[in-house]
Order: C-alpha cells, then sequence, then structure tokens
C-alpha cells in the first residue's frame, strides 16, 4: 500500500472539485472507492474528506453520501480558473511539458526521496506487473508517477503534476491514450518503471532523469508517433 498522506490527498480532492470533475451538489466517491483509487487506507481517505467539510469544501451526510458544495465549484480560486483555460490544451502540449519537467522530478526524487518513499513506489509497481485491465493499470500507472513527484518534497512540482494529471483525466486525452494501449505497450511500460524504480533506489540522479526521459519519449511515440532514439529492449519486469 503506496504512503500517500492524507494531506496529499486534500491537495488532489481540492483541484479535482475546483476542476468540477464531479460537480455541485454532487456526491463524492465513497471512501472505499477513493481508497482504491489512491492506493491508500480508508481512515486516511477519511482524514482528508473531514479536512475538507471543515473548509466548507464538502459536506458529510454520515452512513450515506459525501456531497460537494455548490460554493466550492462557483466560488474557486484563481488557480482554478486558470486549470478551466486548459481544457483548449493539446495531449502534445502536456506531453512536452511533462517531458520537460519530470525526468528532473525523477533526479530530486532520487535524491529527496525516503526510503519508505521508494518502498511505496516498488508496491505500486508490483501491483501494475499483475494488472491487465486498463483502466485500472492507468491509474498504477499515474500513482506511480505522483509518488516520483511526493518524493521531491517540491510542492509547486506536485502542484504542477496535479494540473497535468486534471487535464489528462479529460475523455479526449483519456481516449487517445486508450487508442495507444496494448499489451506489448504495458509491459514495456513496466519494464521502464522498473528502470526509473532501480535509478531511484541507487540513488543516481543522472540515471533516474534518463530512466523517466526515455520512458515518456518512448509513450510519447506510442501515443503521437515518431522515432524514439536509444529505445529500450522490453527485457525482464521483474
Amino acid at each position: 500500500m503506496s504512503r500517500v498522506k492524507s494531506k496529499d490527498i486534500t491537495q488532489s480532492l481540492r483541484a479535482r472539485i475546483a476542476e468540477a470533475e464531479w460537480g455541485a451538489d454532487q456526491k463524492l466517491p465513497n471512501e472505499r472507492e477513493l481508497a482504491q483509487e489512491y492506493g491508500v487506507a480508508r481512515n486516511t481517505v477519511r482524514r482528508a474528506i473531514s479536512e475538507l467539510s471543515e473548509q466548507g469544501i464538502l459536506t458529510r451526510h454520515v452512513g450515506r453520501s459525501t456531497v460537494i458544495n455548490e460554493t466550492a465549484v462557483l466560488g474557486s480560486s484563481d488557480l482554478s480558473d486558470i486549470i478551466r483555460s486548459l481544457n483548449e490544451i493539446s495531449p502534445f502540449d502536456i506531453m512536452n511539458m511533462r517531458l520537460i519537467i519530470e525526468p528532473q522530478a525523477a533526479a530530486s526524487a532520487a535524491t529527496m526521496g525516503s526510503d519508505s518513499e521508494l518502498e511505496a513506489m516498488e508496491e505500486i509497481h508490483q501491483k501494475s506487473i499483475e494488472m491487465e485491465d486498463r483502466e485500472k493499470f492507468e491509474k498504477l500507472d499515474m500513482a506511480f508517477h505522483e509518488a516520483i513527484f511526493a518524493a521531491t518534497r517540491n510542492e509547486l512540482l506536485r502542484n504542477l503534476n496535479e494540473i497535468s494529471c486534471i487535464v489528462r483525466r479529460r475523455s479526449t486525452v483519456a481516449a487517445i491514450r486508450k487508442n495507444g494501449f496494448s499489451e506489448a505497450r504495458r509491459i514495456e511500460s513496466i519494464a521502464q518503471h522498473r528502470s526509473i524504480l532501480d535509478a531511484l533506489k541507487a540513488r543516481n540522479p543522472e540515471a533516474a532523469a534518463e530512466a523517466m526521459k526515455l520512458h515518456l519519449a518512448v509513450r510519447s511515440r506510442n501515443i503521437f508517433g515518431g522515432d524514439t532514439p536509444d529505445h529500450m529492449p522490453i527485457g525482464q519486469v521483474l
């Protein structure tokens, strides 16, 4: 189970609510569903929901549901307005942004990440090896990358990644990812995650950055076409 903290889930849910992913006066997914999505225990999700309730963003109906308050969506901050302006951003631009930011995030995580955070990434990775369902695999893939950003200890980087995730959850982007998915590419992605994780565990920032750069370049090729230099063989995924 990943060691994501309740404050991380609070941040993520707040951003998703501001983006109107569920809409005003709509029910939040239940604790069990959110715990599965974030890969945490239900009490971790419960603490995050309690904090958002104290902030007036959610209203909890014990034993029934948690409702998103209308003011939380309509009275969103300037940041959420910026996020809304990203609706027209292209998936290609998102991938290019990831290619700029994520290799450096991996390098930072190699030096800043704790042993427990690296072990959490290992656990996510092991789950992804066994996960053949596309949607669940994609969630584990996103969780792996989110864990790397969490290990950087840089709140701005983590927020930038959350913005990227919000855009990537859009139906148009998700459809493009779906079209670029296959069993061979799932195995390829797992192998590349293994290389990233090995570099992180070796505390080698240069190797971590290179492994991440290659992983994203291959992902870009699979989705948008084009060539990828120094293509990594599938190799051993365990």
